[in-house]
């Protein structure tokens, strides 16, 4: 066992340490970009009722002090717990003469030169794992930021380190392009990161109103797709940066759907034709003789026949 230049606790493989000693020689990067009101307050209950389930990671530095690898938010939470003199499920009071130690264990590595990236990846790993509180989209997109702009790393480089395909390096930075409110609901979940990524086509003045048109539309309380966003920016003429396209999948779902809700007749075939062309079952003009049949009966369609049945539009 490593000796460190700080009081510790116990004589095992995992030493007790001082919160405020795990804060105090924290790293700048502590796998996430921020720790809310909220996610400390909810690990504070969990250290009173449950104790500490999990050890947090540490690394010796070269004064022999332990810095986090994974845990920060375990640290902040029971540095509190002390300052505040809480109380325990089990009636233990604590405070910073009587506090709540936290249990560690030791992770080392060749420090050398490179050391500090090293170490950096070492807390990557650590935090990305099924941890009690995983990494979001944007603790990933500001561990991206960090080995680019302060190691100078390219999204190939980066790519490599973490094992991903460059592309996900490259998209994923982009959560930091989002504004606060944009972060905090895909940090949250309220949001998927598709979705988050359909916002950055919205001029930032129009995703409030997109917003509401959209929780509208999927209904109070339901998740807002990524479809249901491009829809409501559509249908409130929001300005984007690019022409929001369709999918291939939406376009085939709206065309299954108005084929169901379609009588039988030229429009009918039309529309199979439309499907049958897509999928190279049909040519050209063999869609434009449809095409001849469906304008020859134009007096039978009823204008507003897709809404009458209840398909939506495209």
């Amino acid at each position: 066992m490593i000796k460190l230049n700080v009081e510790t606790y116990g004589k095992k493989d995992s030493i007790g340490l001082l919160p405020a000693d795990l804060i105090k020689f924290a790293p700048k990067f502590t796998g996430r970009k921020e720790r809310t009101e909220a996610q400390i307050q909810k690990m504070v209950e969990s250290l009173l009722s449950e104790g500490q389930i999990e050890d947090v990671v540490y690394r010796p530095n070269f004064e022999r002090q332990p810095v986090l690898i994974a845990g920060m938010t375990r640290a902040l939470a029971a540095d509190r717990i002390n300052k505040e003199g809480l109380t325990d499920a089990k009636g233990n009071t604590y405070s910073e003469k009587t506090p709540f130690i936290l249990t560690g264990r030791c992770k080392t590595f060749k420090q050398d030169k490179s050391g500090d990236l090293e170490a950096l990846m070492l807390t990557w790993f650590e935090n990305a794992s099924d941890t009690r509180t995983p990494l979001t989209a944007v603790d990933e997109a500001a561990f991206i930021t960090v080995l680019s702009e302060n190691y100078g790393l390219t999204d190939a480089e980066i790519a490599k380190r973490l094992r991903q395909e460059p592309a996900w390096v490259s998209r994923r930075k982009n959560a930091l392009l989002l504004d606060t409110e944009t972060q905090s609901k895909l940090a949250a979940g309220l949001i998927s990161f598709d979705t988050a990524m359909t916002y950055l086509e919205i001029a930032p003045e129009d995703r409030a109103s997109v917003t509401a048109a959209a929780v509208e539309a999927v209904g109070e309380g339901k998740k807002v797709t990524a479809k249901a966003v491009k829809e409501a920016a559509r249908k409130t003429g929001a300005k984007t940066r690019k022409s929001l396209k369709r999918t291939e999948g939406e376009f085939n779902t709206w065309l299954d759907e108005a084929i169901e809700a379609t009588a039988v007749g030229p429009l009918q075939n039309f529309l199979f034709g439309m499907k049958d062309f897509r999928n190279g079952v049909i040519d050209a003009a063999e869609l434009n003789a449809l095409s001849v049949k469906l304008e020859g009966n134009e007096e039978e369609i009823e204008e507003d026949e897709f809404a009458a049945a209840g398909v939506s539009e495209l």
